[in-house]
């Protein structure tokens, strides 16, 4: 009795052993199948807002001034249409911390797709120009995208145009209709982007050191010109035909 005992002593050990193990490997495995992939843990901190918010990342602060489109865009003596539509983003753009750069720009459309800046046109918006922290600078970024695009469509910015990963990422939604975009399909008048400007700043204070005079310079000026006139006491000179009469007395003599 005690040896049939004895026996199934070391059965029973090793049978919860084995119970253990494969308990061990079962969560192992639903822990493992629960893991996120690399791509997951690796994947952009997007901070997202509407239309109307200033949406803020480890970077840079960004915020959606308008949208336009149509079916031509022109650049660098280019006309270029489109079989679908033109979308054309004004967004302000300010640096946070140190001078930055934002190389990546994209939209994203109510299936998740990405339709990134058009290689096609001049881009001056995007990495062109160096961000100063505090400074905020507008500028415009085209898109082409098909006339029936999925709904909604959102703007993705970044400062790095390839590699996203465990990279800050703004992400802001646009204020596009379906009607939008019809109305767009049927503008054929030839769009340019605007060049990158410092916020506030119109396109007269920028020229007008160059085209226009200011009202004390102006003022300036027209005296300095009413002053040639006084030159023109050079004709009193002309006193000398005066003495003509002379030789008219010398005739009478």
């Amino acid at each position: 009795m005690a040896d049939g005992a004895t026996t199934t002593r070391p059965v029973v050990r090793r049978l919860g052993t084995a119970a253990l193990v494969l308990a061990a490997l079962a969560i192992g495995g639903v822990i493992s199948n629960f893991k996120p992939s690399d791509e997951t843990q690796q994947r952009p901190f997007i901070t997202r807002g509407g239309p109307e918010a200033t949406v803020h990342t480890r970077s840079f602060d960004a915020k959606v001034l308008g949208v336009r489109g149509g079916e031509v865009i022109g650049s660098a003596g280019y006309v270029h249409e489109s079989k679908g539509v033109w979308v054309i983003v004004k967004v302000q753009l300010t640096a946070n911390h140190e001078p930055t750069r934002v190389f990546y720009a994209a939209l994203r459309d109510g299936t998740e797709r990405i339709f990134e800046a058009s290689g096609r046109v001049t881009q001056d918006g995007l990495g062109g120009r160096n961000l100063q922290p505090g400074i905020p600078v507008d500028v415009e970024i085209a898109f082409e995208v098909p006339t029936e695009v999925p709904l909604d469509l959102s703007l993705r910015l970044a400062t790095d145009s390839l590699d996203h990963r465990m990279d800050g990422m703004a992400e802001i939604g646009l204020p596009i209709t379906r009607d939008d975009l019809t109305k767009w399909k049927s503008d054929k008048e030839t769009m340019r982007l605007a060049r990158p400007t410092w916020a506030g700043s119109s396109p007269s204070a920028s020229t007008s050191p160059t085209s226009t005079p200011s009202p004390g310079t102006s003022a300036t000026s027209t005296p300095s010109s009413t002053t040639t006139p006084k030159g023109t006491t050079s004709p009193r000179v002309t006193k000398s035909p005066r003495v003509t009469p002379t030789p008219s007395v010398r005739s009478s003599s």
